[in-house]
C-alpha cells in the first residue's frame, strides 16, 4: 500500500511539473539604448531582435511603420499582426523634476509587410536623473 500511494504522490508531481512547464508564456523582450532613450520591447509571440529594433527605431524617430510591396497580398488577404509591448524612458526630458518621460505604446506590426499601428497607452513623469 505504501509503494502505491508513493508512485501515486510522485505521478501527480511530475503531472503538476509538466503541465507548468508547458503552459508557461514565453515573453520575448529586448533592450535597447537609442539616441538617449532606454526602450523595452516585449511580445509574448516570437519577434527576432532585428523586427524588435525596427520598431524602436520608429517609436524613437517618429517613423510611421510603412508598408512594403508585400502590401498587396495583405490588401487581399488580411494583415499578419504581432502585437508586442514598447516601454520608453527618455532621460532628462523635462527642465524640472521629475525630469525623464516614461511612455507605454501597444503596436500591432505586419510580419509581411511592415504595416504599423502604434498606441500610447501611458505617459508619465518619472524621477530618475537629476
Amino acid at each position: 500500500m505504501k509503494k502505491i500511494s508513493f508512485v501515486l504522490i510522485i505521478a501527480i508531481c511530475l503531472v503538476s511539473i509538466l503541465t507548468n512547464y508547458i503552459f508557461a508564456e514565453d515573453n520575448w523582450s529586448f533592450d535597447f539604448f537609442i539616441d538617449g532613450t532606454e526602450i523595452n520591447i516585449s511580445s509574448e509571440e516570437e519577434i527576432t531582435e532585428s523586427f524588435a529594433y525596427g520598431i524602436a527605431h520608429r517609436i524613437v524617430f517618429g517613423d510611421e511603420g510603412q508598408a512594403h510591396i508585400n502590401g498587396l497580398y495583405c490588401n487581399m488577404y488580411g494583415h499578419s499582426y504581432v502585437t508586442t509591448t514598447a516601454t520608453t524612458i527618455t532621460h532628462r526630458y523635462y527642465a524640472t523634476a521629475p525630469r525623464c518621460l516614461k511612455e507605454i505604446y501597444s503596436v500591432k506590426t505586419c510580419s509581411v509587410c511592415g504595416h504599423e499601428i502604434r498606441t500610447l497607452e501611458s505617459s508619465t513623469r518619472i524621477y530618475c536623473c537629476n
